[in-house]
């Protein structure tokens, strides 16, 4: 009774022994390579997973996900149902796109590559295990008979806004798909890029350029504004979709995206975008605390804040500043909207204009509230891939903007759009505080 005790023990040790040295084990057939699988990031600072850019380093340490699929006509994810890639640094190792190593990404268990079949890969970043209700990736689904997916949904509060990235071979802007050792070396490299389109705002003072003043190049006169003296602070942006359009509240990103590059711009596949959002409103600490009106409650208040350079405000003495503050860790925020195709908007802007008009007198130009300046954009389009910029031009008593675009990287080019004003606040607005 002992022996065979005994022989029952070790027919189960040797079946468990055998199930171990199935196809997941690199060792199971040495003549075979093991699937390796790396991440190629196109812009030298991203924006994923939590709120802001995010450089090398932080996406090294959230890593991405892929889905893998022998099957070459539904892509069904039955190889790698989204397998989470982290990477591990080389010692000291700079993390830049030179040294972002193919050996130190990793997953577990390996993948051999088959002998008599191909396989599709499929990326996604940030890796998230399962989707939650949001802003961000909200689902991600491998299991479809079309190609596996992430659910995202838009936030409006820029703090919580987040980028989605997808990966494709190279500059093709194609994903991998039916690939073997042989055509890849053994090595699936994914380029990603950003399926969002990105909008941030840059703030500037130029006095110079206010026609209104009656000598704007002689900032020594009585009673006018000189080109330090003269600060502008900002209560809120809105932005806003105009003419019955509207942002798209939420949508699927398909990782096997059927359209190659076109130009610069790489296509991501969105489907079942829906949803209706509006206003995006940009106020308190949402604000630069540079730019951020601290809403003086008297005359001495007022004082004190145009004595104070270290107080918020910008002159024109100042360098063009990022409107949105930035995340706990020093990093820009912007607003990520699923791209959409060109339609009309518009930005309201509440702002003081703040200077003195003598050694101990004061004037603010109030043009909040219903003296806001509204600027209507007509026929923009949200591309993909694209970081937007909106330049806000002060002067005493008027706005400009302009609006640039980059590939999240570049050196950002102006956007063909036109720009109007709607409405704005008349000099008879500002009220004068003695201190």
């Amino acid at each position: 009774m002992k022996n065979k005790k005994r022989h029952i023990k070790l027919m189960v040790l040797a079946l468990l022994l055998s199930a171990c040295s199935g196809e997941d084990s690199p060792q199971w057939d040495s003549s075979r390579q093991v699937i390796t699988i790396a991440a190629d990031i196109a812009d030298a600072e991203t924006r994923a997973g939590a709120s802001g850019c995010i450089d090398y380093d932080v996406f090294t340490k959230e890593g991405f996900g892929v889905f893998a699929a022998s099957n070459a006509v539904d892509f069904s994810s039955d190889w790698l149902s989204n397998e989470h890639m982290t990477y591990t640094p080389a010692g000291t190792e700079v993390l830049d796109p030179v040294h972002l190593h193919p050996a130190n990404w990793s997953y577990g268990p390996q993948k051999l590559w088959p002998a008599d079949q191909s396989i599709s890969f499929f990326g996604y970043g940030p890796y998230v295990a399962a989707g939650d209700a949001g802003p961000g990736i909200t689902a991600v689904d491998g299991t479809t008979a079309d190609d596996p997916y992430v659910s995202y949904r838009v936030a409006t509060d820029v703090s919580q806004a987040v980028d989605l990235l997808w990966g494709v071979r190279g500059a093709t802007g194609l994903p991998w798909t039916q690939a073997t050792a042989a055509t890849t070396g053994g090595l699936v490299t994914l380029t990603f890029h950003h399926a969002m389109a990105a909008v941030g705002f840059h703030a500037q003072v130029m006095v110079d350029q206010d026609n209104n003043l009656s000598n704007p190049d002689d900032h020594t006169t009585t009673g006018l504004p000189g080109s330090a003296s003269c600060k502008v602070t900002l209560k809120s942006i809105t932005l806003s979709a105009t003419g019955g359009g509207s942002f798209f509240k939420s949508g699927n990103l398909h990782l096997n995206n059927a359209t190659a590059k076109g130009g610069t711009a790489y296509q991501p596949r969105w489907s079942d975008t829906s949803g209706t959002l509006n206003d995006f409103v940009l106020s308190g600490t949402a604000l630069s605390a540079t730019l951020r009106d601290p809403n003086p409650a008297n005359a001495a208040a007022v004082g004190t804040f145009m004595n104070n350079d270290a107080v918020t405000g910008i002159n024109e003495t100042a360098n063009t500043q990022r409107v949105i503050s930035d995340n706990a860790n020093g990093k820009e925020q912007c607003w990520m909207f699923i791209p959409k195709s060109a339609q009309d908007y518009c930005v309201k802007v509440e702002y003081y204009v703040t200077y003195k008009t003598g050694a101990d007198s004061y004037q603010r130009l109030d043009y909040t509230g219903a003296n806001a300046v509204v600027l209507n954009i007509s026929d923009w389009q949200l591309k993909a891939d694209t970081k937007y910029y909106l330049n806000l031009v002060f002067g005493l008593k008027t706005l400009d903007v302009t609006l640039d675009a980059t590939d999240w990287a570049g050196t950002p080019v102006p956007v063909t759009v036109s720009i109007e004003h709607g409405t704005s606040a008349g000099e008879s607005l500002a009220r004068e505080i003695v201190r």
